[in-house]
């Protein structure tokens, strides 16, 4: 998982998951989490198990990346490299805005403002 804060001119390697002696997970069954805070310079890379087949706590289901930059032109990439056997399948990409804390109180007190007024 790559991302870009320049609207794709440069791309920074977030997340890399690996496969490993023909291991398999499935959104459902698979439980592990592979996580990443912004960065223009670390790649953190996950490998499910020695033991291959079916994966349930290290078959990486959820990637995350916190700490995006606030920029308008955020582009994020997605790439899968496999043999030909092989699939690479996502499904539901969510993007989500989390209010810094600053704005989260404004508003909060705003509510409290409008409601004093009300009674």
């Amino acid at each position: 998982m790559w991302v870009s804060a320049d609207n794709g001119a440069t791309f920074h390697e977030q997340i890399q998951v690996n496969g490993n002696s023909n291991a398999t997970w499935s959104f459902s069954g698979a439980t592990g989490n592979a996580g990443q805070v912004y960065s223009t310079t670390t790649t953190a890379s996950f490998t499910p198990g020695s033991g291959g087949g079916t994966r349930t706590t290290d078959g990486y289901t959820n990637l995350s990346i916190t700490g995006l930059p606030a920029v308008e032109n955020l582009v994020i990439r997605l790439t899968a490299s496999a043999g030909m056997n092989e699939k690479w399948l996502v499904d539901n990409v969510v993007v989500e805005a989390v209010p810094e804390p600053a704005a989260a109180l404004l508003g909060l007190m705003g509510s409290l403002v409008l409601l004093c007024r009300r009674r």
